[in-house]
């Protein structure tokens, strides 16, 4: 067994995106292999995801702060710290000032699938963050809020294949002999090499691939069987309508609104309420009430860049007779708060 320094490297490049894919089969073996490994896994990927989110602010010394996690977890010769009480107490200081900074928009989650003969990963994303992945064969992928994409470690075979939930955007390296493909349940979508986005949130009546560039093809598999649905060429959406299990294709659609979230920009174009306060809620992790049917029939044409959900808001109160109001967190049994809950009523206009 390799002393803890060494996997505290291997922590630090998995932090960084930087780690090997047999780098990666040995950090999950490490993490699995004891109940202590495990908490102190969680532990050092929630506290460096914090640090880096407090580097925006200018007020703490943030590589201070990281060194001395990491002199607590692994010790100054490089040993685990057996007791975690330690991280507990830290917690209370470090956390808890940490969720009234940034009101709970900024914690994400990524963990080990626990399939270790396959050696199949997963990257979780909770709503309110984004963030970006790199797979063994070099491909890319960007994951929005609330998504989860599931992955070999490694590539083998003839294939490549991934599991996505939520949104992303993929960046697939070439390779016309390994074919890509994104399993979305229904059905699969096949690249060799391209760009394109994928939104597939399982409370959203359809499913949307819109290629940015190359083609794509959309398939239902079984085994080694397949059978095309439809192909898919640049500036195209393949839109899935879940209920009627029917795919259709638009073209001359503006990318702007597929593509900008993964810039950080959100862009609603002639988008009805219903989509827009799904869109709000995902991006500023958020619950969003509409209290009037009549509201769901307006249309919003907007780009936000770095707006907070207030601001959006208000802005969205000068195209539509609508106004909203905010209601208090509430604290459950176990000391946290439920999301910011908004409701949006008409305005009457006089």
């Amino acid at each position: 067994m390799k002393p803890n320094v060494y996997y505290e490297g291997l922590l630090v490049r998995f932090l960084d995106g930087t780690i090997q894919p047999e780098e990666l089969s040995q950090l999950e073996e490490w993490k699995n292999s004891s109940d202590d490994n495990t908490r102190l896994f969680e532990a050092y990927v929630q506290t460096s995801l914090y640090a880096e989110r407090l580097v925006k602010m200018r007020s703490i010394d943030i590589n201070k702060d990281r060194e001395q996690v990491k002199r607590k977890l692994f010790g100054p010769d490089g040993n685990k710290v057996r007791s975690l009480s330690w991280f507990y107490r830290a917690s209370a200081v470090f956390v808890i000032p940490l969720f009234i900074t940034t009101a709970l928009l900024f914690y994400q989650k990524i963990n080990f699938s626990g399939d270790s003969a396959t050696n199949m990963l997963s990257a979780e994303t909770a709503y309110g963050v984004r963030t970006q992945i790199e797979l063994s064969d070099g491909s890319r992928v960007w994951l929005n809020s609330g998504s989860k994409l599931t992955y070999p470690a490694k590539f083998n075979g003839n294939v490549r294949c991934v599991k996505l939930t939520g949104e992303g955007y993929f960046h697939v390296k070439s390779d016309k002999n390994h074919p890509f493909y994104v399993d979305l349940g229904p059905y699969s979508v096949k690249a060799t090499g391209t760009s394109f986005n994928i939104s597939n949130y399982y409370d959203d009546k359809k499913v949307s691939t819109m290629l940015e560039k190359g083609k794509v093809t959309l398939v239902e598999r079984s085994g080694e069987q397949e059978k095309e649905l439809c192909r898919v060429t640049e500036g195209e959406l393949a839109a899935y309508d879940k209920e009627k299990q029917h795919v259709s294709i638009c073209n001359g659609m503006d990318n702007s609104k597929y593509l900008a979230w993964v810039e950080g920009k959100l862009v609603f174009r002639n988008d009805p309420m219903e989509e827009v306060i799904s869109r709000l809620g995902r991006w500023f992790n958020v619950d969003i009430e509409v209290k009037d049917v009549e509201l769901k029939g307006y249309f919003y044409t907007a780009t936000f860049i770095n707006e907070t959900i207030d601001q959006v808001l208000d802005l969205l109160t000068y195209s539509a007779p609508i106004k909203y109001t905010v209601l208090p967190r509430e604290k459950g049994p176990d000391d946290t708060f439920s999301k910011r809950k908004i409701i949006i009523t008409k305005r009457t206009v006089r």
